[in-house]
C-alpha cells in the first residue's frame, strides 16, 4: 500500500521485501556447452538464481561495472577477449554466443 520511508523521508530500501527473480523468465534453457558457460557466468555476475539464453544481461540488472566484471569472466573462463561494446551490441547469450564462437 505504501512505501517504507527513513526516518529522512526517503525510500528505505532494506525494508522492501526481495524481488521474485524466478517469474522474470521464459526463454530457452542452453543448447550448447557455450551457452550452458554463458548462461552460468551471468547468474553469478547479476547474483541471479536462472538465467536463460533469452534473458538480456541489462534486463536483469546488469550495468556498465557488472559488465566489465562479465567479461573478464568470460576472459578467465573461456579465454577469449570480448569488448563491452560487443556485450552492449548483444546481451543475451543467443546473440554474444556466436560472437564468442567467431572470436
Amino acid at each position: 500500500e505504501a512505501l517504507p520511508l527513513n526516518p529522512n523521508g526517503k525510500l528505505d530500501k532494506k525494508a522492501l521485501p526481495p524481488p521474485d527473480l524466478t517469474t522474470l523468465s521464459q526463454g530457452r534453457p542452453p543448447r550448447t556447452p557455450l551457452e550452458q558457460t554463458l548462461c552460468t557466468l551471468y547468474a553469478e555476475v547479476l547474483n541471479h538464481p536462472h538465467v536463460t539464453i533469452d534473458d538480456s544481461f541489462f534486463d536483469l540488472g546488469g550495468h556498465s561495472l557488472l559488465a566489465t566484471q562479465l567479461i573478464s569472466r568470460i576472459r578467465e573462463t573461456l579465454d577469449t577477449e570480448i569488448t563491452i561494446r560487443t556485450l552492449f551490441d548483444t546481451p543475451t547469450i543467443t546473440d554474444l554466443a556466436p560472437a564468442i564462437h567467431d572470436s
